[in-house]
């Protein structure tokens, strides 16, 4: 059995038994039963549980905490073009690794690092392109390909916020051709 499912059916009778659902016999011959008699009272304690949260939200705070940290880096350092690419580049990896990390589990907490990985990733592209020749044009297009990447990985991973921000995305791009077109 998938141990997701097993994690979810031991609280499910952690809940029966704290609530007097079913009699406590039953409750720890199933308990023994799904946890093949290995995991002890304290494994699946409330208490547990909560510091476990805790982490978990930390470090997905820490990880909605390189965004901002990002554009500290670009827009108010002064270290070399080069350098601020190396760290942000960094930070892009961070993100993508959580999104590895997250993949198996059926945790809300992936889309925080998805939502983090695409806009570091947008973020390093534009500043990219801004730094060669025939900025204008060079810019235009990473914010095209980055929407269309929203959308792609939108439909393909079934993430609605991906999706509809990516048709927002190319919506003011095109607005913004069409109603302020000028060459700098």
């Amino acid at each position: 059995m998938d141990r997701n499912r097993k994690n979810i059916i031991i609280d499910e009778i952690h809940y029966w038994k704290s609530n007097h659902l079913l009699p406590e016999e039953y409750c720890n011959f199933l308990l023994a039963l799904y946890t093949e008699g290995e995991a002890s009272e304290e494994d699946y304690s409330p208490s547990s549980r909560t510091s476990s949260s805790i982490w978990q939200s930390l470090f997905v705070a820490l990880i909605i905490l390189l965004v901002p940290v990002s554009f500290l880096v670009i827009y108010f350092t002064n270290l070399h073009s080069l350098m601020q690419m190396g760290i942000i580049t960094i930070f892009l990896c961070v993100a993508f690794a959580c999104i590895f990390y997250y993949k198996n589990k059926t945790s809300i907490y992936i889309h925080a690092a998805y939502l983090v990985f695409f806009l570091i990733l947008l973020l390093l592209t534009v500043y990219g392109a801004s730094l060669l020749p025939f900025t204008f044009w060079l810019v235009q297009g990473m914010v095209v390909l980055n929407c269309a990447l929203w959308i792609y990985i939108g439909y393909t991973k079934q993430l609605v916020y991906l999706k509809v921000s990516g048709i927002i995305g190319l919506t003011l791009w095109v607005a913004n051709i069409f109603f302020n077109f000028s060459i700098v």
